[in-house]
């Protein structure tokens, strides 16, 4: 027992001295998607699956996230989420002008967005339900499994860009 303790708490502590070795820029970027999880999480239902980004000259060039929602989405509730997860997103980052210093462009916009919102399969392929509904930089893509089977690739049911998007929920009153 005791040695289990004591490999605890030198896990734990060389777990807690990595954090502190982490760059200014990826504490900032962890701090900005830790925020905006919680938020999507408490507003919307979705838990993080994943996260990471890129850094171009020192800076963020590339910020990524993934959410796990535990529903059957149809393609507009996912035009839904999907956009005003992005919209979100960039209030995070532009609406603190500490931010400025660690971005490549400031302020930062949809393209160096990257996020996924991985939904229940849904029960019939034939239906306008998905399953996947992501966006990388300039196009979201809606998705959902291909005939054969769940580790098939995924069938694209629509893409279209975020402004097109934008406009097509305005266009139904979610805007």
């Amino acid at each position: 027992m005791k040695l289990f303790l004591i490999l605890a708490l030198i896990m734990f502590t060389c777990s807690c001295s990595l954090y502190h070795g982490r760059s200014k820029i990826d504490r900032v970027s962890d701090r900005i998607l830790n925020q905006f999880a919680k938020k999507m999480n408490k507003e919307e239902g979705l838990y993080t699956v994943g996260f990471g980004g890129g850094q171009e000259d020192g800076k963020i060039s590339l910020i990524e996230i993934s959410f796990k929602i535990d529903q059957v989405l149809t393609l507009e509730e996912g035009r839904k989420l999907i956009v005003n997860s992005i919209n979100e997103l960039l209030d995070i980052i532009n609406n603190n002008s500490k931010n400025e210093q660690f971005f490549k462009e400031f302020p930062a916009s949809s393209e160096i967005v990257w996020i996924s919102i991985f939904g229940s399969p849904p029960k019939n392929l034939n239906s306008n339900q998905i399953e996947v509904v992501s966006f990388r930089g300039s196009s979201i893509a809606y998705r959902k499994e291909g005939p054969n089977g769940r580790y098939a690739p995924y069938i694209e049911v629509h893409e279209e860009t975020f402004e097109e998007a934008e406009r097509a929920l305005s266009e139904h009153g979610f805007g």
